[in-house]
């Protein structure tokens, strides 16, 4: 197996292992930083299939405030840049909707911060074992391992959420959110540009796009072993040449 090609010294069992768990957790945050953008918000507002707003908001409407929305997650503004919306002659948001956004800044905060230690460690620990030739093979060994062991995590993250994706969204918020704080009417702002589908269509498109990168990371060995036929393959062409060339003069 890749873990026992060698005899490691215990500094390189302990990299070994942070790499093992940091490469997980930097392709699946990764992932959700990348659907946490505006972009993704208004592709998902123009699909065919994303439902229209049923009470009232126009698509420049609901692609201003549902990009508001991310823009208050993913930046330094606080609670007052969504609380002093307005739409009609009231507020844009509710009190329960606003405790709420702050709930889930809060979580979203943890993630980036997480998200960017986890990379700077993977980049150090990762140039700490290259220092020598088997540190090196241990580096690609382990992050081998750890696109299986993600790519086959994202296999089953698929087949759950695809058995029942509302037992999958409720559970996420029983654990990460006070009860009942995150629950709302289909009439609330919140559920109007965020409803079930941008949700759905949302952890979709991360677990295919972290099954791909896993993906990749797992099939390393498979480019090494084409890499190195093709430069054989090169080699002895350019022997075949350098034969036929004292005939061609």
């Amino acid at each position: 197996m890749f873990f026992h090609q060698y005899k490691k010294t215990g500094s390189q069992r302990l990299g070994q292992i942070a790499i093992f768990v940091l490469v997980p957790v930097v392709l699946v945050l990764g992932g959700i930083r990348v659907f946490l953008s505006e972009a993704w918000v208004k592709y998902e507002y123009s699909r065919p299939t994303f439902p229209n707003d049923d009470f009232g908001f126009s698509y420049q409407e609901r692609e201003k405030f549902g990009t508001d929305g991310i823009q208050y997650l993913v930046s330094n503004n606080d609670i007052e840049f969504l609380a002093t919306k307005t739409y009609g002659r009231g507020p844009l948001f509710t009190q329960k909707e606003l405790l709420h956004m702050q709930d889930v800044k809060g979580l979203v905060s943890l993630l980036r911060w997480t998200l960017r230690i986890a990379v700077v460690a993977l980049i150090g620990i990762s140039l700490w074992l290259a220092k020598d030739n088997e540190g090196r093979k241990l580096i690609i060994q382990t992050t081998v391992m750890a696109g299986l062991i993600t790519l086959n995590f994202m296999l089953i993250a698929a087949v759950v959420v695809m058995l029942d994706f509302d037992v999958v969204f409720e559970e996420f918020h029983r654990v990460f959110f006070a009860p009942e704080s995150w629950q709302f009417s289909e009439a609330s702002t919140l559920i109007r540009l965020y409803p079930p589908r941008f949700w759905v269509d949302t952890t979709a498109a991360l677990i295919g796009l972290v099954t791909i990168l896993s993906g990749v990371l797992a099939i390393i060995p498979i480019g090494e072993r084409i890499l190195i036929k093709r430069k054989s393959l090169w080699d002895r062409l350019d022997d075949l040449i350098k034969k036929l060339l004292p005939f061609l003069r």
